[in-house]
């Protein structure tokens, strides 16, 4: 099998990259900047904005695993023009391949919107994005179905993804390690989380026998997550716990507050040309409420249940980030 991954260095492409060149499949990465890529990988130069680029890691694949997408950025147009705007270039490229490759999408949550309390989000549910974020990935869906009759297509749509590596998991182990955690108001919100592996897991058994998108509905379209819910307060009570520190003070910081903090930091990014993990559109996500889904359709349809629960995760993630001195 020859696989394209588009964002292989990124935290989740790293882990996937990894599996499928362990499984045997030859593996191709389209990268800005080749960097920390595993031996035996083909690097294709470019990024998911350059046509030439896209043709060139294209050309032969069985199967793409689009991952790439902005999730750091300066202005939040960043977000539609690369997570729409791209996903439409790659889909359209896809499309005039002689022999369509299957692609993998990995959407998110965001495009769902937050859920009413105790009724987690299914596919079938309208999306209702509330960041400029979850409407970018909506826009990248909806480009990937209009190329649906000639590209065999199926999304993921990811909660919160967690495991070794992730810098906001970091953030939040810090936190816990040393006893005080800030949260909006809404901090005993549910959330629904996916270890990394668990998700890499679902994008590879969706590309093998995952139904695909059609012109219209949610036909191929699997929210994959954990069935336990946590909370931010939850989960960071958990990773104190596992670091000796059973209890975790928890400041809450007013809905008004958060939100100039966050038009600061976004005026900041735009006077330093830099980004950062939080700027006003994960905190406007953060205000929402809960980020709850249910996962019925990955079960029945692909056969994919999670094996890494919260505490066993949150767990390996600890030991990962001990042993390089991180925490």
């Amino acid at each position: 099998m020859k696989a394209l991954v588009t964002g292989g260095t990124g935290f989740i492409g790293r882990r996937l990259t990894a599996e499928l060149l362990r499984r045997g499949n030859h593996v191709r990465c389209l990268l800005r900047r080749p960097r920390r890529v595993p031996d035996g990988v083909e690097v294709v130069h470019g990024d998911v904005m350059d046509d030439r680029a896209l043709q060139r890691a294209l050309d032969g694949t069985d199967v793409v695993y689009h991952l790439a997408g902005a999730t750091l950025v300066r202005h939040p147009l960043y977000y539609k023009r690369v997570n729409g705007g791209g996903t439409r270039l790659l889909a359209e490229a896809c499309a005039r391949q002689p022999n369509p490759p299957v692609v993998v999408y990995l959407s998110s949550l965001a495009v769902a919107g937050p859920s009413p309390s105790g009724h987690p989000r299914t596919e079938d549910d309208l999306p209702r994005p509330v960041s400029h974020y979850g409407r970018s990935k909506l826009a990248g869906e909806r480009a990937l179905q209009a190329v649906a009759p000639r590209v065999p297509v199926s999304v993921l749509r990811a909660p919160g993804v967690f495991g070794p590596g992730d810098a906001n998991l970091l953030k939040l182990m810090k936190a816990a390690r040393m006893g005080l955690l800030v949260v909006p108001r809404q901090g005993n919100e549910q959330l629904s989380w996916i270890y990394v592996d668990d998700l890499v897991e679902a994008l590879l058994v969706a590309a093998q026998r995952g139904r695909r998108l059609e012109s219209a509905g949610t036909a191929g379209i699997y929210f994959v997550a954990l069935e336990q819910t946590a909370s931010l307060i939850e989960a960071a009570q958990l990773a104190g716990t596992l670091q000796d520190r059973p209890a975790v003070r928890v400041v809450y910081a007013p809905p008004l507050l958060c939100l100039f903090g966050g038009h600061v930091i976004d005026l900041w990014n735009t006077l330093t040309g830099q980004a950062r993990l939080m700027n006003r559109d994960k905190i406007r996500e953060g205000l929402a409420g809960s980020w709850t889904c249910r996962a019925d359709r990955a079960r029945e349809e692909l056969g994919h249940v999670c094996q890494i629960s919260l505490i066993e995760g949150l767990r390996r993630s600890i030991d990962w980030y001990r042993q390089r001195g991180w925490l």
